[in-house]
């Protein structure tokens, strides 16, 4: 395969030497595939670039999967303290399968390779115009965006392409069209409590290690109880009850919460 070199030496905002370690010498690269932590609530370990390959955006598409592997790697030494596994998956799987393909697209219709130096403000401008195209909702398509724009600010950060490029606020009042969810009635909330009562009754006269169905009745027990998030709710670990400081006949569930990493 014919060696190609991608990257522009022409100068743009946010430029920095960290452009030197982005190598696009030879495209594909060997590795195609991100592993992930295996402490994701998610299901999903590895995020596979393969398809993206070969369509005239190698380059963005490897500085896409650098950016992916950087946050995994940190993910790793952090002990999850940085950008969890979970939101990982949701930048691969719900802004890069969007904005990956309309960039190829570009590129065909330019006639040629993508370069970084493409990904301007006229670039996203376009990019955000083909998204209002689609039949999808405003969250839909501020959700697509907004996943994709984390990606590529970082991408900016490293110097990689330039950091002016996003519009502001290009989904204004975006919340008002979101309806929330209906929240259940009040014969319904104690319909649910009863059912977790009984069960819970069960689980507490037997013995030996729970199964995966009482498991997920302690689960939802808990959250009914004290309304903590699915996410640290699932990652609690097996000392996440501590004595209570002053009640003694009390205890305090104890969680991490990724967001404030705390």
């Amino acid at each position: 395969m014919a060696k190609k070199k991608l990257n522009s030496s022409a100068p743009r905002p946010g430029r920095s030497v960290t452009d030197e370690t982005l190598n696009t010498a030879d495209l594909p690269p060997a590795q195609v595939v991100v592993s992930l932590p295996m402490n994701s609530a998610n299901n999903t370990r590895n995020l596979d670039f393969a398809k993206y390959y070969g369509k005239c955006c190698d380059v963005l598409v490897y500085a896409c999967q650098r950016v992916l592997e950087g946050m995994a790697r940190a993910c790793t030494e952090s002990g999850g303290k940085t950008v969890g596994p979970t939101t990982i998956v949701t930048y691969f799987q719900n802004g890069l399968s969007v904005f990956i393909p309309f960039c190829a697209t570009m590129a065909a219709a330019l006639g040629r390779e993508l370069h970084l130096d493409d990904i301007d403000r006229e670039f996203m401008d376009q990019f955000l115009a083909n998204l209002r195209q689609s039949l999808a909702s405003p969250t839909y398509q501020k959700n697509r965006y907004n996943h994709t724009k984390s990606v590529l600010k970082v991408m900016a950060q490293s110097g990689w392409i330039a950091k002016d490029i996003f519009p502001l606020n290009p989904f204004p009042h975006s919340n008002r069209k979101l309806k929330g969810v209906t929240a259940l009635s009040e014969p319904e909330r104690l319909s649910v409590m009863q059912a977790l009562k009984t069960d819970m009754r069960t689980i507490f006269r037997g013995s030996g290690p729970l199964n995966a169905n009482e498991l997920t009745v302690c689960l939802l027990a808990i959250a009914a109880r004290t309304g903590i998030n699915p996410t640290p709710a699932i990652e609690l670990l097996t000392d996440c009850l501590q004595p209570h400081p002053i009640k003694a006949d009390r205890y305090v569930l104890v969680s991490f919460k990724r967001r404030g990493s705390n």
